[in-house]
């Protein structure tokens, strides 16, 4: 297998895959060109690789894609950097031909990650621990319930970017709105649990839109512990058995 990597402006990682010595001739050689530009460069790979030589390049389009195998786990992980760094290389121009199709639009990063629908080790798969180390998770609250996402990025480095950027957009959204409330029962009593970003928890009535009374009112550093069970209870800890909720 051979892979020369470009970085002109048609940059792009190039692949033959060598077969047998019983392949026909004509079909010795099958080229493989994947643009570099907003390509993804995996080591979660499909095949069983417990020397850690495969990895994986697929092109933006989704559409095409190759395993890589070196020789040795050292050779896997050079090829992996390079193409890597190729790819990120270009980003910065991508970046620019979205503005350009968008006046005014920010772009804070791009990159790729995978949503994880089923997480489980075996023949084939990578380990529980890579797993978690390369993944992180997302809960919303909706309607109907707590909707919990899992995803996966190809390096800790992309780890601590996309999680950076994902708390930084929570306290902006958190800023802008101020405070959220919605509407439950305490110890048997119908009231509102407002969330707000300086005075942190408070349990009230309310009659006709505007506040009756408070009934329990803590400050985020009060806040121990919290649960759900995903669908509609909570439980809030701020210490103490008259400061549970």
């Amino acid at each position: 297998m051979k892979l020369q990597r470009k970085t002109d402006t048609g940059s792009s990682a190039d692949c033959s895959r060598y077969r047998g010595a019983d392949t026909p001739p004509a079909a010795l050689r099958e080229p493989c060109t994947i643009p570099l530009k907003m390509c993804q460069v995996t080591r979660k790979q499909c095949p069983p690789d417990t020397e850690n030589r495969y990895f994986e390049v697929i092109s933006a389009s989704r559409k095409n894609s190759v395993f890589l195998r070196a020789k040795d786990p050292a050779m896997a992980q050079s090829w992996y950097n390079a193409i890597q760094a190729g790819s990120a290389d270009l980003l910065p121009r991508v970046k620019e031909e979205m503005k350009a199709m968008q006046a005014g639009l920010e772009v804070k990063h791009l990159g790729w990650i995978t949503e994880q629908v089923l997480v489980h080790s075996g023949p084939g798969k990578t380990s529980p621990l890579l797993e978690s180390e390369l993944s992180f998770g997302l809960r919303t609250g909706t309607k109907q319930g707590v909707e919990t996402h899992v995803f996966r990025v190809d390096s800790t480095r992309e780890l601590s970017t996309w999680t950076h950027l994902l708390v930084e957009g929570c306290h902006n959204a958190a800023e802008l709105v101020q405070e959220v409330t919605t509407a439950c029962s305490w110890n048997g009593r119908e009231c509102t649990l407002g969330v707000h970003i300086d005075e942190g928890f408070t349990l009230f009535t309310e009659d006709m839109g505007v506040r009756k009374s408070i009934l329990l009112q803590q400050p985020f550093e009060r806040l121990r512990m919290s649960s759900d069970d995903g669908v509609r209870m909570i439980f809030l800890d701020f210490g103490g058995p008259e400061s549970e909720i």
